[in-house]
């Protein structure tokens, strides 16, 4: 997999699942340091990022999850 691609599938994850605010030196450390501060935020210094990119990337789970819930 691409590195930039699973930083950020790695900050997703971050974001649903940290109660605080969520930060690049805090997926660093949630990591182990297995990407670094540095290599997080220069992902996301090179494009601009909005909140249909985050959609586009869970949408499939979300959908799915709202299937198996009943109302």
């Amino acid at each position: 997999m691409n590195k930039n691609k699973q930083i950020f599938e790695l900050y997703i994850d971050h974001l649903v699942t940290t109660l605080s605010d969520p930060t690049a030196t805090s997926l660093s450390n949630r990591l182990d340091g297995n990407n670094s501060h540095d290599d997080i935020t220069r992902f996301f210094s090179h494009k601009p990022f909005a909140s249909v990119d985050l959609w586009a990337n869970v949408k499939k789970e979300v959908v799915k999850l709202n299937l198996m819930i009943p109302f």
